[in-house]
């Protein structure tokens, strides 16, 4: 098989099909290659990897992604800057937020030229938590990209970053 027919069997695998074609196995198949199921499994095997890690340190995944998050813009953000950077909803946001203030990895304090305003505050020790969930995230991007080159790491990450850009702009509930 050519690189041109392998190229074009894999689009053919993946291209739509038109409404009411028979169900078979070739198109049931051809579910697991569609781009919500790839992520869907992608982010299965994430969570399944790296939850048992962020449990040890008394955090969720989510939690590890705010402190992560705080840690890598300076240890202080706004609620709603978090909320917006993480992609989780300002009520989740302000939920785990309590948590980590009541486990002492972070304070809330209202901003003081606007007391609407309010950011949270890593602590020394949650910025310790911070650091490790760091590194576990670079681990797990490393297991992930596998020994994928630098460019076919950047080209990965940028079409995930326009396919999100495109969900947030095109996908409405139902």
């Amino acid at each position: 098989m050519t690189a041109r027919t392998r190229i074009r069997a894999k689009t053919d695998e993946t291209r739509p099909h038109p409404e009411g074609q028979a169900d078979t196995a070739t198109s049931r198949a051809r579910v697991s290659k569609r781009l919500p199921a790839l992520l869907h499994r992608i982010a299965a095997v994430l969570v399944e990897a790296t939850a048992p890690y962020f449990r040890t340190l008394g955090i969720s995944i989510p939690a590890a992604r705010v402190l992560v998050t705080l840690l890598e813009g300076g240890g202080t953000m706004t609620v709603g800057g978090l909320s917006g950077t993480t992609s989780i909803d300002l009520s989740t946001t302000s939920h785990i937020l309590r948590r980590l203030e009541a486990q002492a990895y972070l304070t809330r304090q209202r901003q003081e030229d606007d007391n609407r305003v309010v950011c949270a505050v890593l602590t020394a020790a949650g910025r310790r938590v911070a650091e490790k969930s760091r590194n576990a995230s670079l681990r797990h991007e490393a297991a992930l990209v596998g020994e994928m080159s630098a460019q076919q790491i950047a080209l990965f990450k940028n079409m995930l970053e326009d396919a999100y850009e495109n969900a947030r702009k095109n996908l409405k509930p139902e």
